[in-house]
């Protein structure tokens, strides 16, 4: 799948609208993601950084691509904003949005063209935690569950948490 105006206008966005009227959340969320993968596989295979080092038409190759991008997170953030508010808003807001400007959002901001012209993004900051791991992952995880599971021992032994 190519990422293109087309893809962001496409029926993916028109389908997640259906399955949230329709009360199929997780539909919903899979069609908007489908939105996120073409994204992932357009921004590795188009490498921007590296044409904004070339300098040159690159250069503006290279800013029609982010914007592409940009617009695509945008679009992404109105879509998901129904069942995941607080991380479209950090997402809206890294955007150059204003809480109102978000709260005031409809179906209708999912089509092509939202972005402000000629506003300045401020340096993104990540959404999620980084998670880390030492080796496959599984530790990690069991890491954490360790910790969880000592930290409601402690707050049981200290009345905090009932059984």
């Amino acid at each position: 799948m190519i990422l293109a105006k087309s893809t962001l206008e496409s029926p993916r966005v028109n389908k997640a609208k259906i399955h949230y009227e329709n009360l199929s959340l997780s539909s919903a969320c899979e069609s908007v993601l489908e939105i996120r993968n073409a994204g992932n596989i357009y921004i590795d295979e188009h490498a921007p950084w590296s044409l904004f080092k070339q300098g040159g038409s690159s250069y503006e190759t290279a800013s029609k691509d982010l914007v592409l991008i940009l617009e695509a997170m945008r679009i992404i953030a109105v879509a998901l904003s129904p069942v995941a508010p607080i991380l479209c808003w950090k997402i809206y807001a890294q955007l150059g949005f204003s809480k109102d400007e978000f709260e005031a959002t409809t179906w209708r901001d999912t089509r092509w063209g939202g972005l402000k012209a000629g506003s300045v993004i401020a340096e993104p900051k990540p959404v999620f935690a980084r998670i880390e791991s030492r080796k496959d992952g599984e530790e990690g995880i069991v890491e954490a569950t360790e910790k969880m599971s000592k930290a409601k021992k402690k707050n049981r032994s200290q009345g905090l948490v009932q059984s």
